[in-house]
Parts: C-alpha cells; sequence; structure tokens
C-alpha cells in the first residue's frame, strides 16, 4: 500500500509487466492553406502556392498520464532532423514549392520512441516558378540583354560617327588652316602674287612632266618651234623705279608695283604664273609656248605697260616702260636634262639686262641655234653670252636690233 496525494494506493507487483510498449502516433487532421485534406496517405494532395501554409495535429493513444507523453516531428524537403514539440496543432508557414514529408512519433517518458505516422503533399510553384516561366525568362533576359548591347552599340557607333564627323570636320579646318598658311607662306603680300618659294615648290613637278613629254616626242627640232610644248620664263623690270619712290615717296613706289601686277595678271593666260620676284622685278612662268610665237605674250607685256596711266596719289598719273628678258626650258630641245631650271631664270635675268642697257622698254630672249654645241652652251652660259652668239651657238630674239644689244655693260 502506498499513501499518494489522492488517497491510498495498492500495488500488486505480482501485476506489474514492466515498461509498456511505446505508443504509436497517429496524425488526426491535416490543413494546406485553408483547405483540409485527408491524412490516410491515400492520394498525395497538392496546394497551391498561395495555400503554401500546412498545420497538423496528431496524438498518440496510450494508458499513461498525458503528461507523460514525448513527441517528436520532423517535415522532410524542410529540415532533415527530428525535434521535441510540446503537442499539437504543429504549424509550418510560407513553404516553398516541391514536394514535403511530415513525421511524427511519441514515447513515454524517457522511453524508446514508437513508430512514426507520416503525410505526404506537395506545394506547386507559383507560375514564375515553372521551367518553363524560367526559361522564358531566361530568353527574355537574353533578350533584354541583347536589345541592350545592340542599342549600346548603335549608340556607340552613332557617337563614333559623331566623333569621325568632328574629326573630319577638325581635319578639314586644319586642311584649309594649313592651305591658308601654305598660300601666305607662297604668297608676296604686297600684289598677292606668288613669290619665290612658291616657284621652287611647283617647279619641280613641273619639270618633270615637260622632261617626260620632251623624251617622248619625236619631232625635230624645226617642228618642235611651232608646238606649244615648252616653258618661257619671262623676267620683267619696271624701269626707271627708283625714280619713283625718290619723287613720290615709297607708297606711291607700292602703289605702282601692285598696278604692275594687275597689268600682268591681264596679259597673260590662265595657265600661266607671275612671281613676284623682288622689288620691282617679275617672272612670268608661261606654260604650253610655241618658241616661233612667245614674242607675242612678251610684246603684249610691254605695249600694257608702256599704256598703262599709273596712279601715285590723286590727279596725278604718270607713265613707265618695262624691259623684259626670256628664255626657253628645255633651253636645248635635244637635251632636256643639260639646264636645270633655275639656270634658264638665269639666263631670262641676263637677257633683262641686256634689255635695260640696250635703252630699255625693249625685250631680248636668247636659244640655242640648230649648230649650237650642248656642251659648250653648258660650259659657257651665262657668262659668255655675247661670244656665243658671234660664234653661231646661241641666236637672239630682240624687239632691238641685235647689233645695238649690249651683253657686258653696266647700266646707267
Amino acid at each position: 500500500w502506498i499513501g499518494t496525494s489522492t488517497g491510498l494506493a495498492h500495488f500488486k507487483a505480482q501485476a506489474y509487466r514492466g515498461v509498456p510498449p511505446p505508443p504509436h502516433a497517429v496524425i488526426l487532421s491535416c490543413r494546406l492553406g485553408g483547405r483540409s485534406v485527408s491524412p490516410d496517405g491515400s492520394a498525395i494532395p497538392m496546394a497551391a502556392h498561395r495555400d503554401n501554409t500546412f498545420e497538423v495535429r496528431f496524438a498518440a493513444p496510450s494508458f499513461a498520464r498525458e503528461g507523460g507523453l514525448r513527441y517528436q516531428v520532423r517535415l522532410l524537403g524542410l529540415e532533415p532532423d527530428w525535434h521535441l514539440t510540446d503537442g499539437t496543432p504543429e504549424r509550418f508557414p510560407k513553404l516553398g514549392p516541391g514536394r514535403y514529408q511530415f513525421e511524427v512519433r511519441a514515447r513515454v517518458g524517457q522511453g524508446v520512441w514508437g513508430p512514426s505516422s507520416l503525410f505526404r503533399f506537395e506545394v506547386l510553384p507559383a507560375w514564375w516558378e515553372t521551367w518553363w516561366a524560367r526559361s522564358l525568362m531566361v530568353v527574355m533576359g537574353i533578350g533584354l540583354v541583347g536589345m541592350f548591347v545592340h542599342s549600346r552599340i548603335r549608340v556607340i557607333r552613332r557617337r563614333n560617327r559623331l566623333l569621325e564627323e568632328m574629326v573630319a570636320a577638325r581635319t578639314r579646318e586644319l586642311v584649309r588652316a594649313n592651305a591658308a598658311l601654305r598660300d601666305q607662306s607662297l604668297s608676296d603680300p604686297l600684289t598677292g602674287l606668288r613669290n619665290r618659294r612658291y616657284l621652287s615648290v611647283a617647279m619641280p613637278d613641273t619639270v618633270a612632266q615637260i622632261r617626260r613629254e620632251q623624251r617622248g616626242s619625236a619631232l625635230g627640232r624645226e617642228e618642235r618651234m611651232s608646238q606649244n610644248v615648252d616653258i618661257v620664263f619671262i623676267m620683267v623690270d619696271i624701269d626707271h623705279f627708283k625714280a619713283v619712290n625718290d619723287q613720290f615717296g615709297h607708297t606711291a613706289g607700292d602703289r605702282v608695283i601692285q598696278e604692275m601686277a594687275d597689268i600682268l595678271r591681264g596679259a597673260i593666260r590662265d595657265s600661266d604664273s607671275v612671281i613676284r620676284w623682288g622689288g620691282e622685278e617679275f617672272l612670268i612662268v608661261a606654260r604650253n609656248v610655241s618658241r616661233r610665237e612667245s614674242t607675242i605674250l612678251v610684246e603684249r607685256v610691254r605695249s600694257a605697260v608702256a599704256l598703262h596711266p599709273f596712279c601715285v596719289g590723286k590727279e596725278r598719273l604718270f607713265r613707265r616702260t618695262c624691259s623684259q628678258g626670256f628664255a626657253y626650258l628645255p633651253f636645248v630641245p635635244e637635251n632636256a636634262d643639260l639646264f636645270e631650271w633655275e639656270r634658264v631664270v638665269d639666263l631670262a635675268d641676263h637677257c633683262l639686262l641686256a634689255a635695260k642697257r640696250s635703252g630699255r622698254d625693249a625685250w631680248v630672249g636668247i636659244y640655242p641655234t640648230v649648230e649650237g654645241d650642248s656642251a659648250i652652251l653648258k660650259n659657257r652660259l651665262p657668262l659668255e653670252i655675247a661670244e656665243l652668239i658671234h660664234e653661231g651657238h646661241l641666236d637672239v630674239k630682240a624687239s632691238v636690233t641685235k647689233e645695238s644689244l649690249i651683253w657686258d655693260t653696266p647700266p646707267t
């Protein structure tokens, strides 16, 4: 007999069979979201993604007192381990999509765990969590990335085009600026004519072309004399120009030089060039000229200057003449390489000096005769022009008589 708080208890030891077997936990009810589902396991219920809360009630039939029962639960798919629970209901909210298996077991006191009961269910994914939706999103994502890349490429290309246009515009501006600077460096600021620097830049190509044409020509000297195939260098000098500066001043002299430049521009052809050689001297480079008719040009220049009334101030007009000397390139038609263009210009300058020594307002030009010896001409020009004329190696074209020409006397 044993006294207890509720009275006297009688324990019959012979009837004690030991610790009772562990109880079998039973799932009583299940809910998925807002609906009840059968826990018998005959079919695996499925819940929509919004019905993703699982709630379960369970119990363990036993003759043991209620406080002596212990429960363990786990939800495979969410957690692999068992954990103790105080009882029902057990609730698992906001489950992700997938398959789950709920298990529960019980024991009495510190005894062994009894067999478990299980319940399987599945939470369906939302439409955006399905494989086809994910595939579509991947495709759309790739498309968006492609569109973004394409858009960026278009923007970059458009920017590159703008940059290229800017660079091209700046390049054109630079080319124009360089051309303007080059023109300034190759032009005479007083008259706007080309200067000596221009001649040194332009003549090499012109001379090369002339030499190619001369080498390929099968014409004899007499035939060539009438063909427009030569270049003539005409050196022009204003007669008595120093008197203009002395009488009217340097400003008047500059005005005379400017008017002289205009006269020469009007006298030449479009294919010809006028060079400000220095001071009151000018050089005309006439291209594609016939040797027989070259004197037409020099006479046109002489008469245009002689007839022009130069203005040196308000209602102050006077006249001036000019002297000219000229020579041809190639100087020796049969040997285009014998004389460089600079040497031919020097010959034209010596002819100019002869025109000035011989009375001014005249023109003088020289060219080799048919019998002229090229080697002699090369070695003795320009210092022995008079002797070479006398020996028959050179001939003269002049607006004055050959006998009146003075080649070696200083001008007065």
